[in-house]
């Protein structure tokens, strides 16, 4: 075992080991979806503000879009643990201003 201070053992849960940026990207949108009451339809203008094919219906659009926001900015080359809150609150600002959504009772 190297005592290199980039290989210094950290332990990892079982449960969250194996997640990588398009499963935590899934489940940042699945949040954005339930903190804005996002209603499922389906939107050109929706799609064309998130930056995503126009086909989509809206939970596959913010899907697509946290997707490609969470691969511009961590990809596969990083090199350090990143924390969820934060990834979160970073998206969903981004999401935010670009998305003037009126919510649907």
């Amino acid at each position: 075992m190297s005592s290199s201070p980039s290989h210094i053992p950290v332990f990892i849960h079982p449960a969250i080991k194996n997640l990588n940026v398009g499963q935590i990207s899934k489940i940042i949108a699945s949040k954005i979806i339930e903190t804005t009451a996002l209603q499922i339809q389906f939107s050109h203008s929706f799609c064309q503000q998130l930056g995503v094919a126009e086909h989509l219906n809206t939970y596959q659009a913010v899907a697509y879009f946290t997707d490609n926001r969470s691969f511009e900015k961590y990809g596969f080359n990083q090199s350090e643990l990143i924390k969820f809150h934060e990834v979160y609150e970073e998206i969903l600002a981004e999401f935010n201003s670009r998305v003037s959504y009126q919510k649907t009772v």
